[in-house]
Parts: C-alpha cells; sequence; structure tokens
C-alpha cells in the first residue's frame, strides 16, 4: 500500500506539472514594465509587486491543480509578468509548497522523480533540485538543503549519503543492547605524549560528572565512557575502571610509572626451574629509578586523603594553601616535563604498558622506519605486543574499532605498520582509524645531505605503509604550532611536545565524542548531545562516499568562537582593538559580521603540507562542536549550534558536497596538568575577550576551566600536496635509476618489488584526489 501511495502521489505531481508547464510555454510574451520580484518574505509567502496592486502568489494546496492554473494565469497576466519569470516564478513556489511524497525508500522515489523529471517540459535543474528535496523524508531534506546543490545529479548524490548516513544511525541505536567498545593504540614517544593529554581529559569528565560542586553541564554529559574504559578488579578485590589500552614505548620511557602501573602491585613470580647456561661475558643496563615531581606527589597526597576520609582521619589543606601547591605545580610542569606519564593523572592496567625491552636508543637514533620494523621483528615483542591487545579485545561484547595513534617520525612507524599487519590479519573486519602524530622538533633541519634524503625516504614508506592497514589516516603535526593560524588564541612553545600534545589531544578529544554519545533516533531531540556514530560510520562517511578519499585532514577551532560572536559594530574602526580582532581573525573583517561565520573562518589545519583556500566540490567532511557558547556567554543549545552551522554554510563562498555534523552541551575541561598555552585573550570559560586580560601572557589550568571546541575531519583536495610530496620523493630517492637513496633503503630490507607496491599505493591515493597530477618533492 504504501508503494501504491508513493505512486498515486507521483502520478498526480506529474499530471500537475506538466499542465503547469504547458500553461506557462504556451502563454503568450506580455509587457513587463511594471513587474519587480521582490527576494523578501512574508510569513512563508512571497510578494510580487506592481504598480497598481500587491498581490500574494496563489497557493497551490497539493490537490486539483485546475483551480490553481487558473489563478496563477489571471496572476501573471494582472501584474504582466514577462514570460521568461513564468517557469522559474511557479517552480520557486511550488517548491516552498511541496508535500511530502517519499512515503518508501529512496531508491523508489529516485526511481519516479527521475522518470518524472523526463516528462515534463521546460523545468529548469534549479525546479527540479527543488522540487526534488522538497519531496523528500524530512530527515533528509533538512540535512542536505544547506548544501545548495545546483544539479538534480548532485542532490540525489547527497540525499543518497544522508539517506546512508541515517540507516547507520538507526543500526546503530538498535545495537544499543551491545556495548561497542574502542581499544586505543599508542606507539611512540610522541604518540604517547598525546594520549596521556587525551586520558586527562577523560579521567577529569569522570570526575566532575561525580563531584556535587562541580557545573550541571558536566554532570548530563550523555557520554558513554564504557566505550574507552573497561571495569576490572584486583586480586585484592579492589574494583577498578582503566582505559581499554595498549601503550608501546622505549625501555625507560615511563620515568617514575612501573609498567605494572599502581593499581597492581602484584610481582609476578619467577620460575623456580629456569635454569642458566650462559657462561659468557654480561653486560647490564640499569638507570637510577626517577623520583616523582610535584604532581605526581600531590596525587599520591590525594589518594592518602581519601583513605583518611574513609577511615575517618581527615586532614586536608585549607584553600590557601592549595592554591599556593598548584602554582607550584604548575610551574614545575612548565619546566620540568621529561615523560608522557610526568602529568599523567590516569590508573593504568598493567596489560597496558608496554616497554620495548632491551632497546635502550636516544629517540634520535631511532629514526627510520627499517630500525622499527627489526625492532618489532626481534624476539618475541611482535607476539607479545599482539598478546595484550587480545587480553582487551577478548573482553569486548561488540568492538566498534580501533584508535590508533603512532608517532611516524622515526622508527616507531616501523613498529605500528607491522603490528597493524598483525591487527589486520587477526580482527579484519574491525575497522582502524589511525592518527599519525608528529612533534614540531622532528622537523629539526637534517645535518647532512644523507639525513635528508634518508628523512624524505620514511616519511614516503612510512605513510604508505601504514595507509595499507587501516581505513582512515589523517596525519597531524605542524613543523611550528607556535606559528600557524591555529594557535592564534595560544602561547605554545614549539620545543616542548608537553605543549603541542596538547592541542592535538584537545583535536582528537573533540573528533571521538560522537563514538561514545548515547545514541538516539534520527528523529529524536536531546538537550545534551546530537549526531552520535560509530567508527565505522565516520570511516564510511569519509571514505567510502563519493571519491573514496582514505586520507583526511584535521582541523580545529581553539577556543571556538561563540555563536553570536564579537560583532565589530562594537568596535571602533580604528582602535587598537579592532586591528587586535582583525589580526586574529586573519583578516578584515565586515562590522556586524556574525560568529557563524567565524567558525568556519576559525577552523585551521593541524595536517601539515596542506593547500589553503581550497574549492573542492567532491569534499565530505564530519565536524564536532561542543560546549558552545551564546549571547552573554550562556551555554549554547544543541538546536542553536545546528542553525548556526546551517546558516554558516548557505552564506560560506565555497561548501563541502556533504557535512555531517556532531554537537555536545559538554565543553572541554582543562585539568590540572594542562600546560598554560591559553592567551590572554581567553576567558575562564573559553570565551574570547574583546581585550587582554593585564599580566602573564599565557594562562592555564588554573585561570582556564573549560572551553568550547570545533574539530573536523575533511576529505578533501587540500592534502594533496601533503601525499605529491611524500610520492616525488620516493621516486626521485628511491625509485628512479640512480636514485641517491638506494642504499639506504637496501639497509632497511625493502626489495624492489616491494618499493614499487609502496609507490603505487601512494599514486593511488594521489589519482583518487587528482586524476592528472603533477607530482613533485619537497626536497633540492
Amino acid at each position: 500500500m504504501m508503494e501504491l501511495s508513493m505512486t498515486n502521489k507521483f502520478h498526480h505531481l506529474e499530471t500537475t506539472l506538466n499542465r503547469l508547464s504547458n500553461v506557462l510555454l504556451s502563454t503568450q510574451e506580455s509587457s513587463s514594465h511594471n513587474f519587480h520580484l521582490q527576494e523578501g518574505n512574508n510569513e512563508g509567502r512571497q510578494i510580487v509587486s506592481s504598480k497598481t496592486a500587491k498581490l500574494e502568489f496563489p497557493r497551490f494546496a497539493g490537490d486539483d491543480p485546475t483551480e490553481w492554473f487558473s489563478r496563477v494565469n489571471q496572476f501573471f497576466d494582472f501584474q504582466n509578468t514577462p514570460e521568461t519569470h513564468k517557469v522559474s516564478l511557479a517552480a520557486y513556489h511550488l517548491e516552498g509548497e511541496a508535500n511530502q511524497w517519499q512515503d518508501g525508500s529512496l531508491r523508489d522515489y529516485q526511481w519516479e522523480f527521475e522518470r518524472l523529471g523526463n516528462r515534463v517540459r521546460g523545468w529548469t535543474q534549479k525546479a527540479l533540485v527543488g522540487t526534488f528535496i522538497g519531496g523528500l523524508k524530512a530527515d533528509i531534506s533538512d540535512g542536505i538543503r544547506m548544501f545548495k546543490p545546483q544539479t538534480l545529479k548532485e542532490a540525489i548524490g547527497l540525499a543518497w549519503m544522508k539517506d546512508d548516513q541515517l540507516t547507520r544511525q538507526r543500526q546503530f541505536v538498535s545495537e544499543l543492547g551491545r556495548m561497542k567498545e574502542i581499544v586505543t593504540i599508542q606507539v611512540g614517544s610522541f604518540a604517547n605524549f598525546v594520549g596521556s593529554h587525551f586520558w586527562n581529559f577523560q579521567d577529569e569528565l569522570l570526575g566532575l560528572a561525580e563531584d556535587p560542586q562541580s557545573d550541571l553541564v558536566f554532570k548530563n554529559q550523555c557520554l558513554d565512557m564504557d566505550v574507552l574504559y573497561r571495569t576490572g578488579e584486583t586480586q585484592k578485590g579492589i574494583l577498578t575502571y582503566t582505559p581499554r589500552l595498549v601503550s608501546v614505548g622505549f625501555q625507560g620511557s615511563l620515568g617514575s610509572l612501573s609498567s605494572r602501573g599502581t593499581l597492581y602491585n602484584e610481582i609476578p613470580p619467577v620460575p623456580s626451574d629456569v635454569v642458566s647456561t650462559w657462561t659468557g661475558n654480561v653486560s647490564t643496563h640499569s638507570s637510577e629509578p626517577q623520583k616523582k615531581n610535584l604532581f605526581l606527589q600531590s596525587l599520591d597526597e590525594e589518594e592518602q586523603e581519601k583513605l583518611g576520609t574513609m577511615n575517618g582521619t581527615k586532614s586536608g589543606k585549607d584553600d590557601s594553601q592549595s592554591k599556593i601547591q598548584n602554582k607550584a605545580i604548575v610551574e614545575s610542569l612548565e619546566n620540568g616535563v621529561q615523560f608522557w606519564t610526568d602529568y599523567s593523572k590516569v590508573q593504568y592496567h598493567p596489560q597496558s604498558l608496554y616497554e620495548l625491552n632491551g632497546l635502550w636508543m636516544d629517540v634520535q637514533e631511532f629514526d627510520n622506519y627499517g630500525l622499527g620494523r627489526d625492532a618489532f621483528s626481534e624476539g618475541l615483542r611482535g607476539e607479545e605486543i599482539t598478546e595484550r591487545l587480545r587480553f582487551f579485545i577478548e573482553e569486548c561484547n561488540h568492538i566498534q574499532g580501533f584508535q590508533f595513534i603512532v608517532d611516524d617520525s622515526g622508527g616507531f612507524s616501523g613498529v605500528a605498520a607491522e603490528f597493524l599487519e598483525n591487527i589486520a590479519d587477526e580482527y579484519s573486519n574491525v575497522p582502524v582509524l589511525l592518527y599519525n602524530v608528529r612533534d614540531p622538533v622532528s622537523y629539526m633541519k637534517p645535518r647532512s645531505r644523507k639525513q635528508a634524503i634518508s628523512q624524505n625516504l620514511h616519511d614516503a614508506i612510512s605513510f604508505s605503509r601504514l595507509s595499507s592497514f587501516c581505513k582512515l589516516i589523517v596525519p597531524v603535526g605542524l613543523p611550528s604550532p607556535s606559528r600557524s593560524k591555529a594557535s592564534r588564541f595560544l602561547c605554545l612553545e614549539d620545543e616542548k611536545p608537553y605543549h603541542s600534545s596538547a592541542v592535538y589531544a584537545s583535536a582528537l578529544h573533540s573528533i571521538s565524542l560522537p563514538f561514545r554519545m548515547e545514541p538516539l533516533t534520527p528523529a529524536a531531540e536531546s538537550c545534551y548531545v546530537s549526531g552520535a556514530v560509530d567508527v565505522n560510520g565516520i570511516i564510511q562517511m569519509l571514505a567510502g562516499q563519493s571519491r573514496q578519499n582514505m586520507v583526511t585532514t584535521l582541523d580545529v577551532a581553539m577556543p571556538a568562537p561563540s555563536l553570536t560572536g564579537i560583532h565589530l559594530s562594537d568596535y571602533s574602526l580604528h582602535t587598537p582593538s579592532y586591528k587586535r580582532f582583525c589580526l586574529l581573525s586573519g583578516g578584515f573583517v565586515n562590522p556586524g559580521k556574525q560568529a557563524e561565520q567565524y567558525l568556519l573562518g576559525n577552523m585551521q589545519p593541524l595536517t601539515p603540507e596542506t593547500a589553503e583556500e581550497v574549492e573542492d566540490l567532491q569534499a565530505v567532511e564530519s565536524m564536532t562542536i561542543h560546549g558552545a557558547l551564546g549571547p552573554g556567554g550562556r551555554q549554547a543549545s544543541i538546536s542553536e549550534v545546528k542553525d548556526s552551522v546551517q546558516a554558516a554554510y548557505e552564506h560560506a563562498m565555497t561548501r563541502p558536497k556533504f557535512s555531517y555534523l556532531s554537537v555536545a552541551s559538554c565543553p572541554l575541561p582543562i585539568p590540572l596538568p594542562y600546560p598554560s598555552i591559553f592567551g590572554n585573550l581567553v576567558g575562564q570559560h573559553g570565551e574570547l575577550l574583546g581585550s587582554p586580560i593585564s599580566g602573564n601572557p599565557s594562562r592555564g589550568s588554573l585561570e582556564i576551566h573549560s572551553i568550547p571546541m570545533a574539530a573536523r575531519l575533511r576529505s578533501s583536495t587540500a592534502v594533496l600536496p601533503f601525499l605529491q610530496n611524500r610520492l616525488g620523493n620516493l621516486r626521485r630517492f628511491g625509485l628512479e635509476r640512480g636514485a641517491l637513496g638506494t642504499e639506504i633503503l637496501r639497509s632497511w630490507g625493502f626489495g624492489k618489488d616491494e618499493l614499487e607496491d609502496t609507490g603505487e599505493t601512494l599514486s593511488n591515493m594521489v589519482r583518487t584526489l587528482d586524476p592528472h597530477p603533477q607530482v613533485s618533492s619537497d626536497s633540492d
């Protein structure tokens, strides 16, 4: 009955359009000297004016069109409407009055509409697009109208993308009874720096949700932390809640933290039947135990205070003492972070922390893919790391994917690639979202020509190999974050991994929020979250649609501007405040411009070597906004955020083919160990101020409690320079006859066939975005 109903509707629509077209096209051309079309509207009704009268265009009620045809003709005659305006005017009106004709599947609707479109005469693409969108189900049409498709083909493509997204959402909701866990993997020094901040955010959210004095926005997060965390208990029966994480690093890279963590202190017994038969010389490598810094000592004190409270012997510090201690902690962290564990406030399971035993090596020496590949394969390391992963996966009810963070600047990319290959063999149906992160220090100028060639080859091979074992890959890491547009409201020091990793972790936290939002049906509304989707949904959206490009950029606005923005009408055009704001906004802007346009303008890439101001009609993106502020610094509602983003895209000069939006009311919390990287134009809750705060130019967790965030994964041609540079360098230094890097590659264990496969992988990535590539290298 549903299909019959839709068929009848389309038959009625076809009759209507054909009769309308015949009437309009057969009308004799009339005088047009009194005609004027106003773009405004009156309660949704278009007004046409003449010198003699003002009439509303006749309303089409969707029933028998005969009477409507008569009134339309009378209207045109009375208004002396030019022949050239009649079809577009009637089509515009019919679009606004369109009933929802889609009762069944989108496939049936598309087929019927295309059949209809081939039969009507004189109907423009604009008219067909408007009528097609008007007849879609509301949850589809509302999601694609802001992208303003110009042709029926574009509109149909967008409708299918939105329909696929809604289908995945419904599937996500139907699987709500099954946990959809994520296992996080961190490989390499800088990856663990990023991960340490990431887990601090999660720990802070957990603490704020239970704190009776915290803001209500943190108590109603609507985030399922079980997606990232696991419950367990020690051998003594103490309940634990720890990250579902495998972290890999050098031996000795944990600082003062034991590889067994702090919750599980049991030392595994040494087998009594072990017999040593080695009679040669033995060399022993050891290091002095690292002392805990002030921050870690304060965590121990907090634990003691909790125990004292439970035992009725509480003896905590007063507020003044705490403030003094916190200030000392901030100063010690700013000047003394050596290891990622120096600022970690999280308890880890002993299966989480893996050191590459026997690999005592300076990071600068562990600098190429070949060393990492050998390190993973040596002895039982590969199996030991994979076994730790199995521990967490076997606990999962229904794993949704891997969140993999790798420091790809040196040998750890080889470790990660070998690890990923094992994962692909054993868990082929589990998607991998891979972040390639890089420390600004790794961009230091090479000391020699050979080192420069080695670094260029490493970058090409590392990226190609890593991309072979994941579904979506996101390069993250600017050569100088402090001088990038992304840091316009920040005060970063490039030589401190503690700083740059905080920015990258903030963006990764934002991107991961939709994976653990409490899912609702597509039609349902929530006061706290919107746009829940799992890892596979994001991957299919970005890499499974359109060109099927698997390389995306990561953009961020940190902090995100308020939805009302700073109206430049509030500033005198020649004041220092106006000039400062224009500088921070990336150029001079028109007074009165709204902040929803700033939101898009403030989204800046954290991915290196990207093209700016790229107009890509095939671009696809997924954006997350959380903790957005509205007028007067109040918390913006979910609907306000959606409306602002839609308005921004409707007025933007360029827009993507499709954008998926996730929104959460909960902002990014700023925990105590977070570095002092905010500028003096950032307020206590991340609001952007009109004038700077006096005093210290950098502000941290003691002054900033939370910030609104916007982050975006973007599949577009902006990433082409990144890919082209790697392909060009591989060809120049590795594949061409007489290439200077041949011996280097041979020492890494790469033969001719493997190199050609690596080059073909990069070539395919470039061709996906540019069918006629102009490949170059970034070295001379």
